[in-house]
């Protein structure tokens, strides 16, 4: 039973990640594209600054061995490092302070207006009913915010699922068993904040009963 509903709630997950994402393509394509794009650069950069940091460490080891003179090749793996750390940092600002601010007033907007349309293609019967209200009431509390945090989660779960793996293609020639022992530090935290998570969340959800009758006690003392 707990089996079945594991899968009908991975089905659900998926099915919403796809309304998602097709509804945030109509919105504004060209956003969504670069979004895209600047989600696979922030998954790819942590790669490329770790594979420059082993050559810079290579070279510092062979300019100890040898004469100890500083090469070329040294300043110039500095430059390039701290050339790609501007960069990265550029492309952050970009992306979280200024693209993702920009698509989350057009998603907002996008999503007050289709809610506002389906309001007014209500009839009469629909505000009679108490299960009409009830949904009214969750869509005008939630829409304009539910959708673009889901967004912003599902790239942030692409961006981490995609430095994961490139992680681990990289650290495999340094033993095949390294990343596994890495991968295997991690399921201990990784079990915790799942099973805790739902617990962590009800501290800012005011849906749970012990929210609800802690506002009604303050409006009633108010």
């Amino acid at each position: 039973m707990a089996e079945k509903t594991e899968k009908k709630s991975s089905a659900h997950i998926f099915k919403n990640a796809m309304r998602v994402l097709k509804l945030t393509w109509k919105v504004d394509r060209r956003v969504f594209v670069l979004t895209v794009l600047f989600t696979l650069l922030g998954a790819v950069f942590p790669i490329i600054l770790s594979y420059i940091s082993r050559i810079i460490l290579d070279e510092l080891v062979r300019v100890v061995n040898t004469a100890g003179i500083v090469t070329l090749a040294l300043l110039s793996f500095f430059s390039f490092r701290y050339a790609l750390d501007l960069f990265s940092d550029l492309q952050n600002f970009y992306h979280y302070e200024y693209l993702s601010k920009i698509f989350g007033f057009k998603m907002e907007n996008a999503l007050t207006f289709n809610f506002s349309k389906k309001m007014s293609e209500l009839d009469i019967p629909h505000f009679e009913s108490t299960e009409t209200q009830n949904l009214i009431k969750k869509a005008s509390e939630g829409h304009t915010w539910r959708i673009p945090s889901f967004f912003d989660d599902l790239f942030f779960v692409f961006l981490s699922a995609g430095t994961f793996i490139g992680a681990f293609l990289v650290l495999i020639p340094f033993g095949f068993w390294i990343p596994l022992i890495m991968t295997a530090a991690t399921v201990p935290r990784f079990v915790l904040r799942n099973k805790y998570s739902k617990v962590a969340w009800n501290v800012y959800n005011l849906n749970i009963p012990e929210s609800k009758d802690v506002w009604y006690l303050l409006s009633d003392r108010s």
